[in-house]
Formats: structure tokens, sequence, C-alpha cells
């Protein structure tokens, strides 16, 4: 298996996820904590999907809930360890 295979495999997975969250924004209102949290949902994967934990963004000016979205996907691909899933479980505020 290429060394690549799994990172290929892992960025797959978080534009999936990018659009699993990009498809529950359409159905909240604007300005609720739960859109916020689910724009972290997406920015983050968008992030990590781009392949370099480097790129990942400074969150502290952001709100709670967009933190708690970015930090919960930052958490799930980190807790992967190695482990490339081909599907990633959208997270919930």
């Amino acid at each position: 298996m290429p060394s690549t295979e799994p990172q290929v495999i892992m960025q797959t997975a978080l534009r999936r996820l990018a659009e699993e969250a990009r498809e529950r924004l359409v159905t909240l209102g604007p300005q609720t904590e739960e859109r916020e949290f689910y724009v972290g949902v997406m920015t983050a994967a968008e992030d990590l999907s781009r392949g370099s934990h480097a790129q990942l963004r400074s969150v502290g000016d952001r709100s709670r809930a967009f933190r708690d979205g970015y930090l919960e996907v930052s958490n799930l691909v980190g807790a992967a360890g190695g482990h490339a899933p081909s599907r990633l479980p959208l997270p919930t505020p």
C-alpha cells in the first residue's frame, strides 16, 4: 500500500464531513450557536483536508460554538492516530 493512500482516504473522509456540515447548515436558522458549531466543523474539515496540520487556524477570536465544532473535528482526526477511516461521523453540538 503506497504511503499516500491513507492520506487520500483521510482527505476524502474530511471532504465528505465538510459537505455533511454544509448540508446541515442549510437546515439551520441564521445566527444560532448550532450554526456556528457546524461552521466550525466545516472549516476544520476543509482546513485538514488540505493535508497540513500547520494550516490549522487560530480560533481564539471565534465564538465558543465555532471553536467547539472546529476542535471536535481536530480531535477526531488526532484520535484516528494514523488510521485513515473512510468516513468521519458528523459531530453534534
